[in-house]
């Protein structure tokens, strides 16, 4: 099998669209970097995604009822936006916000 190749100028190459590559992507865009964003999966997020379907609620404190311990920056930007936008918590709705703030960045 042939693939075809690409020649790509960026000051950032970010092997992995799971959510820690997903934040990179954007902190770096919006530092001003040109960024590539490979991922060799159908959907963006990683274990996150519908594909695998695992939340990013593990990044909230709440569990160990400590309501302080959240995470916060992007992930959180990410984290009100879908619940804005996907009161439903629907897998898929999540995914099309994913993508929404990656392409939504100047790159």
């Amino acid at each position: 099998m042939e693939f075809e190749r690409y020649d790509v100028t960026k000051d950032l190459v970010i092997i992995g669209a799971g959510m820690p590559g997903i934040c990179a992507a954007i902190q770096a865009a919006r530092l001003g970097l040109t960024v590539a964003l490979i991922n060799n999966r159908g959907y963006v997020g990683g274990n996150a995604s519908a594909e695998i379907d695992v939340s990013v609620d593990g990044a909230d404190g709440a569990q160990e009822f400590n309501l302080y311990a959240r995470e916060g920056g992007i992930l959180e930007e990410i984290r009100l936006e879908n619940l804005h936008r996907n009161p439903q918590r629907n897998r898929y709705i999540w995914d099309a916000v994913l993508m929404d703030f990656l392409l939504k960045e100047k790159t």
